[in-house]
């Protein structure tokens, strides 16, 4: 209506990759916009329609899959373990965070509400590591969350060795830990 040209491009042609669609997957996507998307940026697009719409995109070497996006952990998506997840890179992750100084169980349950839909927060209490799944902005939004939590509280801090002489040690520390909020609960689990 406003002079645009509008160009039906198969999903084959333009994305230039490899790549399976689940048989749980119908219907059909258009993508319409205002000019033509340069290549770098179809990936992403593509990306982000397909979770709007309960897919995700979930890339295994060159093989592009899509899949169910309850299903897009379970479909070849590879833990990574950096510093930074690649944010605004498309598709469906899983991203190994190794924790310094807090307790992965103790973590893990904060941040379960600010985990996508389809993406979830694991915890290894054995190695203290959170196993974080969801497309890379959303790795990087938890990896963000994760470092406001991971930090060293006692920075800063000292200790001292006292000699006791009227009370037994193990008397005394069970009253510190009381004061100090346990050893369970408390900022020095």
């Amino acid at each position: 209506a406003w002079g645009c040209n509008y160009r039906r491009v198969p999903l084959e042609s333009a994305l230039g990759a490899n790549y399976v669609i689940d048989p749980a997957i119908g219907g059909r996507i258009t993508i319409q916009t205002t000019r033509p998307l340069p290549p770098e940026d179809l990936v992403p697009v593509l990306d982000g329609v397909l979770r709007m719409n309960g897919a995700a995109l979930v890339q295994t070497g060159d093989l592009f899959k899509v899949v169910p996006i309850d299903q897009a952990l379970t479909a070849g998506a590879m833990p990574q373990l950096r510093p930074l997840p690649n944010a605004g890179m498309p598709g469906f992750g899983v991203q190994v965070v190794p924790l310094r100084f807090v307790s992965a169980t103790e973590l893990g349950p904060l941040l379960e509400p600010f985990t996508p839909p389809g993406g979830t927060v694991g915890v290894d209490p054995q190695r203290n590591l959170l196993l974080l799944a969801g497309s890379s902005d959303q790795l990087a939004s938890l990896r963000d969350l994760v470092s406001i939590f991971d930090v060293d509280w006692m920075r800063g801090m000292s200790f001292g060795l006292f000699p006791l002489d009227n009370a037994a040690a193990s008397e005394l520390a069970a009253e510190l830990d009381q004061v100090f909020g346990g050893t369970e609960a408390g900022p020095v689990a």
